[in-house]
């Protein structure tokens, strides 16, 4: 899945956002495109690693015991990992890919995963 791609899926999924389509802003006099959300005019840049964060912690907020790790390896990749921090050892949750150049897609992805998971579980 490509950047944008992960973004929406995640603002739908994880957000639950009636996402629209991808918008252009210029902060700065610096093109971004953003994710946005139909019912509320609010926007998602998705290549903000703070905007990523803070959006993840909004979902977290309802899983108290979830925890996110983050890894960085030598090769310039990147891991994430949404775990249940309340038991021993931490129960997996979701995971993203292994070969994530950008940490804002690893984080997106792990977050879908688990949320994936979690909506199978609860159906």
């Amino acid at each position: 899945m490509t950047l944008p791609e992960t973004a929406f899926a995640f603002c739908r999924e994880c957000l639950s956002w009636d996402v629209g389509s991808s918008i252009l802003v210029f902060p700065n006099s610096a093109q971004r495109e953003v994710v946005s959300d139909r019912a509320t005019n609010r926007t998602f840049d998705y290549r903000d690693l703070n905007a990523v964060i803070t959006a993840m912690q909004d979902w977290m907020d309802g899983y108290e015991d979830f925890g996110l790790v983050v890894h960085h390896s030598r090769r310039g990749t990147w891991h994430a990992a949404i775990v249940n921090e309340s038991i021993f050892p931490p129960d997996l949750k979701g995971e993203s890919e292994e070969t994530c150049v950008d940490p804002c897609v690893a984080i997106m992805q792990a977050c879908l995963e688990a949320a994936r998971k979690l909506k199978e579980k609860a159906a």
